[in-house]
């Protein structure tokens, strides 16, 4: 389970969306765990192996999931976003999957406002795995 936070200076409430990629760097090939949390639908996403179509939505707190050759993402363990001043944070419960649950992993996040402006990939976090 990672939480991940993020600041807008036009306040939290500018934010709109929140991708994420597991992988050792930010390119985004087939077969790898992307997805994204979109406020408007309070849902989670996962983009499938060829990245061409979406599994979900996965509503936080929810007892759904959503799952690639590489990960799933599970809706009990995650929180939905919330935002105060110019800070939002939201918490993403992700399991890795397989050979993809081997080696080192970063967690990158692209964070969007409504008006679709962007950070770019950013490093959120990162396991050393078995």
């Amino acid at each position: 389970m990672r939480r991940y936070s993020s600041g807008d200076p036009d306040g939290a409430a500018n934010l709109n969306r929140v991708y994420f990629l597991v992988n050792a760097d930010t390119n985004v090939p087939a077969n790898t765990c992307h997805g994204f949390y979109d406020r408007a639908t309070n849902a989670y996403y996962l983009y499938d192996d060829a990245l061409q179509n979406l599994l979900g939505p996965v509503t936080p707190r929810g007892i759904g999931s959503a799952q690639n050759s590489q990960c799933i993402i599970n809706g009990a363990g995650s929180a939905a976003f919330t935002g105060s001043g110019t800070d939002g944070s939201a918490t993403l419960s992700l399991s890795l999957k397989g050979t993809f649950a081997t080696g080192n992993k970063n967690l990158y996040l692209w964070i969007t406002d409504t008006g679709d402006l962007g950070t770019g990939w950013v490093p959120g976090a990162a396991w050393v795995l078995p």
